[in-house]
């Protein structure tokens, strides 16, 4: 799926704004959404362009959101699609790994802030490894294509053969790697009137900042958030479902 239409999926036409459309490198798609009453800075890469590599562009692009998004206390969402770092660019484009974990560090630790990460298939490499598994709440897709390393590297590196679909969103789904997989088609099971975007919203009040995550999913009963301390503290969403 091309990041355009991505974009029709998700967003209603006539709503977005593209965003420094003056950088060089065309892989992801920056915009607003603008839909009523909210303004959601959204961040759509496309596989289909270099493989969706991340690249010192592509990093700056996406540090520019999230601190955007940061200045103006907004919740964030990235749909990633990545092979991972580009490799054409050799270690500038493993600096924007750094790059972008810094501006996200303070989105999230010092503003206190709610950052969605979508991964479609598939996404791998630096991507992974960096922003793409850091997101509040992750949602991915059935089948996609989850990875560090593909299956291939692995072996090779290991000399071991590896499971089939060890690497799918339903595997790693049951291992805790993410908290949703919801297939294009079963966008319906949200307010199609408020959009996928405002599944999750943020709001703040006071010098302590009461938390107010409003769900439209039909199926889940109560929701609560722990904070897990660690090298990269981040707070955790448990769902109790229907059934």
């Amino acid at each position: 799926m091309s990041s355009s239409d991505r974009i029709e999926l998700l967003i209603d036409p006539g709503t977005w704004d593209p965003m420094d459309e003056d950088m060089v490198s065309l892989d992801p798609i920056e915009f607003h959404s603008e839909e009523e009453p909210y303004k959601d800075p959204i961040r759509v890469m496309d596989f289909q362009f270099m493989g969706g590599s991340m690249g010192s562009v592509v990093g700056e692009k996406i540090t520019r959101l999230i601190e955007h998004a940061a200045n103006q206390n907004l919740p964030l969402i990235i749909v990633c699609a990545s092979g991972g770092a580009r490799m054409q660019e050799g270690s500038l484009s493993l600096m924007q790994m750094a790059k972008i974990l810094s501006a996200l560090y303070d989105y999230q630790l010092n503003k206190n802030l709610f950052y969605v990460s979508i991964l479609t298939s598939l996404t791998t490499g630096g991507v992974t490894a960096s922003f793409g598994m850091l997101g509040d709440i992750i949602i991915t897709e059935p089948n996609a294509y989850i990875a560090f390393a593909g299956k291939r590297i692995i072996e090779q590196t290991l000399n071991k053969t590896i499971p089939e679909g060890s690497q799918a969103a339903e595997y790693l789904f049951q291992k805790g790697l993410f908290d949703l997989i919801v297939p294009r088609s079963g966008y319906d099971r949200f307010d199609r009137k408020e959009g996928i975007v405002c599944i999750f919203r943020w709001g703040f009040s006071g010098k302590n900042r009461r938390i107010f995550l409003r769900f439209l999913i039909k199926d889940i009963q109560s929701v609560r958030i722990e904070v897990k301390e660690g090298i990269y503290a981040r707070r955790v969403l448990y769902m109790d479902i229907r059934g």
